[in-house]
């Protein structure tokens, strides 16, 4: 999870291609390998962020049942920035 959070901050939607190609040597199981790829497909035309992308994509693994610490303190950070840049743009800074 952190690893793709870094991949989309740095290259946004340039870094699909490597994460499918990623995906492909893992040796994935048929069925997950196609439920990553829709799941990658769908953040690439969704037309969110990068950082609501990230987001999405770590609730999904949240749900799904995978727990990864750094990823964990990778979200928090995140959302902080996040909650940072709101509150100075209602500022004006």
């Amino acid at each position: 999870m952190k690893l793709v959070g870094e991949m989309f901050e740095e290259k946004g939607d340039d870094c699909i291609d490597l994460l499918v190609e990623q995906c492909k040597l893992m040796g994935l199981k048929a069925e997950d390998e196609h439920t990553i790829y829709n799941i990658i497909d769908m953040l690439k035309n969704s037309g969110m962020s990068t950082e609501e992308s990230i987001s999405q994509l770590y609730r999904f693994a949240k749900i799904v049942g995978l727990n990864d610490r750094e990823a964990d303190a990778y979200y928090a950070r995140l959302t902080a920035h996040k909650k940072t840049g709101t509150r100075r743009d209602q500022r004006g800074d």
